[in-house]
């Protein structure tokens, strides 16, 4: 009898570690309400002298597993990429950043491609973007905002991972083309 009690101490106790060390791998909340802490600790990583990260955070796209989270990194536009786990939390895969106004990314989940864009609105007045990849226009509605991040699903055979600037167009809400007033940069 002792040693069933035994047993079934040691199999609940590593449950237990089990569980709080997979929590410990999957440390950003399903809302994101402490993504910035995280990226911020994920970027100083491996540094003697942590910098001061200024982040803000945007809009996010879900994709199978991973979640993509448009940002601002002490001024520059980044992306930052999640995976979610088992107990639905995420963690950080990467974080990417520089200058420009816009992100743009084709993403494969299984069999299915998607074109990422993000970027800032604040004066430009997009409404409509569209990406021309192997011949086929994709349409991407832009929301009102400073800064958008939308995706849309483009053919699978697509092997791009980016698009090229000048296959995007840009669009204002009379559906007229602003694609020489938007500064890519």
């Amino acid at each position: 009898m002792k040693k069933r009690v035994y047993t079934g101490a040691a199999v609940l106790l590593l449950a237990l570690v089990t569980a709080v060390l997979y929590s410990r791998a999957f440390p950003i909340q399903p809302d994101g309400g402490n993504l910035a802490e995280y990226a911020s600790q994920h970027l100083n990583r491996g540094s003697s002298v942590p910098m001061e990260n200024h982040i803000k955070l945007y809009d996010s796209v879900v994709i199978g597993k991973k979640k993509f989270t448009l940002m601002e990194l002490n001024g520059d536009l980044g992306e930052i990429r999640l995976t979610c786990g088992l107990n639905g939390r995420y963690r950080i895969d990467s974080i990417g950043y520089g200058g420009g106004n816009f992100r743009e990314e084709l993403v494969r989940d299984s069999e299915k491609n998607y074109c990422l864009i993000g970027g800032r609105n604040t004066y430009f007045g997009i409404a409509e973007i569209a990406v021309v990849l192997d011949g086929r226009t994709y349409r991407l509605d832009v929301p009102e905002g400073e800064r958008f991040f939308v995706s849309v699903e483009v053919d699978a055979a697509i092997e791009e991972t980016h698009a090229l600037p000048e296959d995007i167009s840009f669009y204002d809400r009379e559906g007229k083309d602003i694609t020489e007033q938007v500064p890519w940069n």
